[in-house]
């Protein structure tokens, strides 16, 4: 029997309580004995990486990482030198997980000797060999590269290094931040002035002829400016005349012989009658002279006859049998403005008839005959009508024996057109037209507005309208107007965040206290000297929210209060109304990563998690582009101190990722925001040899980067570091940042940009620089650039932020450019100089062109359809809203096509401008899309009913309320991203802005498609259950050229207007050479289609200019029968 048991799996540390008993088995009894209690202590586990902060002069900083389990009461860390027979040694006991000792030896091997102890029990010893450094200095600065020009101001890069006294490179010599190598950028030193070369002015204007005709010579001059300093002399010109001449012939036209003018002889009359024309010409010499002098006469001036038309088809006999007569006529055409009738007319009515007579089969004898009499015209003046009528009469109405009335044939009642002299037309006022502006801006005026006597106009002897005295056709009216009272200065009036600003003086500030309750803080407002409010100013407000988080700081000291307060801030940082908002959430941020509690033991790691992606959201807001306009009053004021803070504030969060993910089982962590993103990586750091990390960030077509850093680096260590189990690797960009610095004019070359993303990177270590294998970064351009120039942002350097050093230029092309760096830095960026875009491709038909065209044809269809929008059909209505919305959408694009500066001089700096032309481009455009969906259904209702009523009320909604209700919404939530439209007044292809067009538009499409298909499904249904000859033929057959030109209009939309955004909003040479032809092929199909072979203009105009109300398919009326 064993007596000894092992006991596994019992928390080191810890005190323990053995209970052991004897158990003797019977066969039918089980006996105990009594338990002995034996007290145990487990020892404690020894901590595991111990980790050098510092090793510089006298000094160590050591840190190292418990057990995950167990209790330990405190540490026992014995420092000596390893050498044979020396005992002494220092002993630091403590309760941290860290130890700084003082008093080393320089330049001294060291061991460390660990352990642990708890409830007197001590862990087994863990052993380190560490080395002190040597006293360590700065050499003196040294130029490394060659002064960047011969002469002028140039710049060279100069060098020093930290060494220790036994004259080996040492990274001792700061303990912040060690590193071996400084560089700076420095100018020049004693350079002479650059040679200026002399140059020709430009030539002047030439001279008058020396001769007016038959040739003679002009000349003009230039001079050339003399050289300074050693230059040249203008090229052609070595040190001979300062000035050059060059001639030129003119007037080379031979000078005019005198000639002999006499006139021709008359031409032949232009008519034989009714007023003609004939003319003469000058001759000189003989020949016709070449300036157009003709002289004209009158001729012909007697009046023409009348022309007698073709003679009609005969009427139908008039008897059915024996012998009977049939009649035709032809009409007299009376010329224009006077006449005589035709040859052989007697008639006042101009028509002339001509019968024959026919002999039938025998007819009865008759005992009545036809009696005829026409009535009175039905009208006195004017066009009217009067009847034939026809009664059978007895012959001998006293013979009782000729039995029943008989008359051969039969005789119908006719009726025939009869006109008199035209009625007269008493005249009518028109409408009153608009009242034009006041005369006077401020105070009492006048306005007038007048109406025209042409409803109708008075005719044939007609009355004039009444109380035109003067017989003028016009009446005008006066009124009196005040637009406003005159005033010295800013009316009282309601700003925003609540703010009352009081009536002031021009010229002066208004102040009003803050609207915030927890701080004194003060608005200020200035009123020009026009008596105009300008901007509001609240530089010195500060949000409640902010100010109530301020004071909870002093409170978070465990990582869930931690947690749930930087979510609060979070929340605020969302809705930042002030300057000073931002400066006081960025303290808050820089305390709270001061003090960051990732490392406390109290927390879960889900709350650590939170917290981190908490304090990356915070930051991203606050650098977010909507508060731009927060920043730029920020940087007036400060400069650039609180913009980069985000730098500072991001390599302190890095490096506390950086330490947490160490002592987690965690292999990598990414955090993408819209303005900043982080990738940090953890590997042994064994296996980061030989291998290559990278990190690709953005997801836009322009301004991706992407960076590669050789694992090799970070095994380059002195002697005095001892290589970490694991390595971490943080990759890091900001998205909007460039366009922050960039706008702020902080750059020392108003021609440079920053023309890239900003990236960088940073690990837990510190490599060896120069790196042994430079980072690579290869950032790709947001807009074509020469001249690149590789830097990182530094933001302690005397002589710029943007510092070149230690960074080069290896690879460039017109898409990207390769930097290779030779250090690593939490900010790199790209300086190009700004460069004009070539155009690859030639514009055949310019945007411009196209929508000069397009404007022009649809703004004079659209004037056709209001001239006869009277005589339209609900159909002419509803295009007559397309063409409306067309032509809002053509005079916006207008202003984009142009060039941004051109855009700018004409609007200026007010953004809202902008704003107010992007949205009304929008509703312009849906408002094109929508109506297309009241045509189509206008086309269902004309085949299913044709005389139905257009739910009018309905079309309005959906042809005008839908596209405003879009646009009003899109710019509600995008307000600060229509703000930042920087000159292009259209939705931008960034941002899903681009989809507020297309999504709607095309759902509007899709629609009218469907609305289409069922109007021709319906009608072939209609038309096949309808029976008989007269509905053979399908009801579509008179809307069926509409239907398609409503089809071919939407294709040539839907083309067009997508097209069109594209280029507005890139300038791309494809899409504006598309936008160019598509365009101009609307504006043709639409005068066209729309217009000119419109089957409703044409009916409108039948109506009100020939006053025929017809409809396509009438057939003309027979003509009368005639009895003499």
């Amino acid at each position: 029997m064993e007596n000894e048991v092992k006991l596994t799996g019992l928390t080191p540390g810890f005190p323990y309580l053995v209970a052991v008993r004897v158990v003797a088995m019977g066969s039918t009894v089980e006996r105990r004995s009594d338990e002995a209690i034996v007290v145990g202590y487990t020892e404690p586990v020894a901590p595991t990486n111990l980790h050098v902060d510092n090793a510089a002069n006298d000094t160590l900083i050591l840190t190292w990482q418990p057990h995950f389990s167990g209790l330990v009461d405190f540490y026992d860390v014995i420092i000596r030198q390893p050498i044979t027979g020396q005992e002494e040694a220092l002993l630091k006991r403590t309760e941290e997980q860290w130890v700084d000792v003082h008093g080393l030896r320089y330049d001294t091997t060291y061991e460390v000797l660990l352990s642990a102890v708890a409830n007197g029990a001590r862990s087994k010893e863990t052993i380190w060999t560490i080395r002190t450094g040597a006293p360590a200095t700065w050499t003196d600065w040294r130029a490394i590269t060659p002064c960047s020009t011969t002469c002028g101001v140039g710049t060279q890069v100069f060098s020093r290094e930290c060494r220790s006294l036994n004259g080996s490179r040492s990274p001792f010599c700061t303990s912040d931040q060690p590193s071996v190598t400084q560089t700076m950028l420095k100018a020049c030193d004693e350079l002479q002035a650059c040679p200026v070369h002399g140059f020709w002015s430009a030539w002047g204007n030439f001279a008058p002829c020396s001769v007016p005709c038959d040739g003679g010579v002009t000349s003009r001059v230039r001079i050339c400016n003399p050289p300074q300093l050693g230059g040249s002399w203008c090229p052609g010109n070595k040190n001979g005349p300062q000035t050059e001449v060059q001639n030129k012939n003119c007037s080379v036209l031979p000078c005019p012989t005198p000639v002999t003018t006499t006139w021709s002889d008359w031409s032949p009359c232009s008519v034989t009658c009714g007023g003609g024309i004939q003319s003469r010409s000058l001759l000189c010499d003989g020949a016709i002279c070449p300036e157009e002098t003709n002289a004209t006469r009158n001729c012909s001036t007697e009046l023409c006859e009348g022309t007698w038309a073709s003679w009609s088809e005969y009427s139908a006999y008039s008897e059915t049998c024996g012998e009977g007569i049939r009649v035709r006529s032809r009409n007299c055409t009376i010329p224009e403005f006077g006449g005589t009738h035709c040859p052989g007319n007697h008639s006042d009515e101009g028509r002339q008839f001509e019968e024959t007579t026919c002999n039938l089969s025998f007819c009865p004898n008759p005992n009545g005959t036809w009696v005829t009499w026409t009535s009175e015209c039905s009208v006195t003046c004017g066009n009217g009508t009067k009847t034939v009528r026809h009664r059978c009469a007895k012959i001998n109405p006293e013979n009782p024996f000729e039995g029943d009335l008989f008359c051969p044939g039969e005789k119908p009642d006719e009726e025939m057109t009869c006109q008199t002299h035209p009625c007269s037309v008493n005249g009518n006022w028109g409408s009153w037209a608009n009242f034009t502006e006041c005369s006077a801006k401020c105070g009492d005026g006048l306005r007038t507005r007048t109406r025209f006597c042409d409803n109708p106009a008075p005719q044939y002897s007609g009355l004039p309208c009444e109380g035109d005295v003067d017989k003028t056709d016009l009446q005008t009216e006066v009124e009196r107007c005040r637009i406003r009272n005159c005033r010295q200065g800013c009316r009282r009036s309601r700003g925003s965040h609540g703010v009352e600003w009081p009536e002031t003086d021009r010229g002066k500030t208004a102040t009003v206290a803050c609207p915030t309750r927890l701080t004194n803080g003060t608005a200020t407002r200035h009123c020009d000297r026009r008596g105009r409010w300008e901007e509001q100013g609240f530089s010195d407000c500060v949000s409640d929210e902010v100010v109530n988080l301020q004071r909870k700081l002093n409170d978070v000291n465990t990582i869930q209060a931690a947690t749930d307060f930087v979510e609060e801030l979070e929340v605020v940082s969302a809705s930042i109304r002030f300057q000073k908002d931002i400066l006081f959430i960025l303290n808050m941020v820089n305390d709270i990563t001061d003090d960051s509690p990732l490392g406390e033991d109290d927390g879960t790691i889900r709350a650590k998690d939170s917290f981190i992606q908490a304090l990356v959201r915070i930051i991203d807001n606050v650098y977010d582009n909507s508060y731009y306009s927060l920043w730029e009053g920020i940087i007036e004021h400060s400069g650039m101190v609180h913009a980069t803070r985000v730098l500072t504030l991001m390599e302190k969060v890095t490096e506390a990722v950086m330490g947490y993910v160490s002592y987690q089982d965690i292999n990598a962590i990414n955090l993408r925001r819209n303005n900043i993103g982080m990738n940090v990586l953890l590997a042994p750091t064994s296996d980061m040899i030989g291998q290559n990390f990278s990190s690709a960030v953005g997801r836009r077509r322009a301004g991706r980067a992407n960076l590669t850093l050789s694992g090799s680096v970070l095994t380059d260590k002195n002697d005095t570091f001892v290589l970490p189990e694991k390595s971490a690797i943080s990759f890091l960009n900001f998205d909007s940042l460039h366009a922050l610095l960039t706008s702020s004019g902080y750059l020392a070359e108003k021609s440079q940009i920053i023309n890239s993303r900003i990236v960088g990177v940073s690990t837990d270590t510190f490599p060896v620089e120069p790196l042994s294998v430079p980072l690579a970064i290869r950032f790709e351009h947001f807009r074509a650039g020469k001249n690149p120039k590789c830097v990182f942002l530094d933001m302690v350097n005397e002589h710029g932020l943007y510092n070149p050093s230690g960074c080069q230029v290896f690879e460039h092309t017109e898409d990207y450019t390769v930097c290779q760096c030779s250090h690593l830095q939490m900010a790199f960026a790209l300086l190009m100089e700004i460069q004009e875009e070539v155009q690859a491709e030639p514009v055949w038909v310019s945007p411009l062109t196209g929508n000069i065209v397009a404007l022009t044809l649809v703004m004079g269809t659209l004037g056709a359809y209001l001239v006869l929008r009277r005589y339209m059909s609900s159909h002419g209505h509803v295009v007559k809203n397309i063409l409306l919305c067309l032509v809002v959408t053509e005079v916006t694009s207008l202003v984009n096509v142009i060039d941004e500066a051109s855009i700018k001089a004409f609007l200026g700096d007010i953004k809202e401008v902008c704003l107010g032309l992007t949205v009304v481009s929008h509703v312009g455009v849906l408002c094109t899309f929508y109506w297309l969906v009241p045509l189509c259904l206008q086309h269902y209702l004309d085949v299913l009913s044709p005389r139905a009523e257009s739910p009018w009320w309905k079309y309005r909604v959906l042809g005008w309320g839908l596209p405003v209700s879009a646009a009003a919404v899109t710019a509600g939530i995008k307000y600060q991203a229509y703000l930042d439209l920087n000159g292009k007044c259209v939705l931008p292809v960034e941002d899903y802005l681009i989809h507020a067009m297309t999504a709607p538009a095309g759902f509007a499409v899709l629609v009218a498609a469907t609305v289409i298909i069922l109007t021709v499904r319906t009608d072939h249904m209609i038309s096949k259950n309808m029976k008989g000859a007269a509905f053979k033929k399908p009801r579509m057959e008179k809307i069926g050229g509409e239907i398609w030109r409503s089809s071919v209009l939407t294709l040539f939309l839907c083309i067009t207007w997508p097209t069109g955004y594209v280029a507005m909003a890139t300038r791309d040479t494809a899409f504006e050479n598309a936008f160019g032809i598509s365009n101009t092929i609307l504006g043709i199909y639409t005068a066209l289609f729309l217009g000119l072979w419109s089957q409703e203009v044409r009916i409108a105009y039948g109506r009100k200019y020939k006053k025929i109300d017809y409809l396509v398919e009438a057939t003309p009326r027979p003509i009368p029968k005639y009895i003499p």
